[in-house]
């Protein structure tokens, strides 16, 4: 018989009466998983409470969780569960996000700081040009130290970043 191909309900009622005939026990259920009762239950997680787990088994539990969907209710049932436990979910923005490195900031990232608090930029401040998008349009630095300080920016369309940059000497 292949692997993975099961016996019909009429074969395995023969084989039953056949081992009877012979004397020997009919098949065991051995490894055929049946749900333990209610009461079964409550038993197994009275003894399991407190048991402490190794990191091993920690670690292989996480592995068959992950990358499955949590349900909507288990969702709910792990917020009811933190807050009963004064668990706050972690804040991870800002200051308070790992990643953050204050003004040693590159200019990348200041120019994605900027737009996330100014926006994407449309009208010139200084010739008042609307409508543009893209590399039409970018924020100027006024300094020219590159501060994370909002208005330390301008709106500026290409022509007049470039004679910004020439009237300041900035190459």
């Amino acid at each position: 018989m292949k692997k993975g191909t099961f016996h019909s309900k009429e074969t395995k009622q023969k084989m039953r009466e056949t081992a009877l005939k012979k004397g020997n026990k009919p098949p065991s259920r051995k490894g055929i998983s049946i749900s333990p009762s209610e009461e079964v239950r409550k038993k197994i997680s009275i003894t399991l409470t407190g048991h402490a787990v190794s990191l091993e088994t920690r670690y292989k539990q996480r592995l068959a969780k992950l990358g499955k969907p949590i349900s909507e209710e288990h969702r709910k049932n792990i917020s009811i569960a933190n807050k009963r436990d004064g668990i706050k979910p972690p804040i991870y923005y800002g200051e308070n996000h790992p990643n953050w490195v204050g003004d040693k900031v590159g200019y990348g990232g200041l120019h994605s700081w900027i737009r996330k608090y100014l926006g994407t930029a449309d009208t010139c401040e200084h010739c008042g040009r609307s409508g543009l998008k893209g590399r039409q349009i970018d924020w100027a630095n006024k300094s020219q130290k590159y501060l994370r300080d909002l208005n330390d920016w301008l709106r500026l369309c290409k022509s007049c970043h470039r004679k910004y940059d020439l009237t300041y000497g900035i190459s």
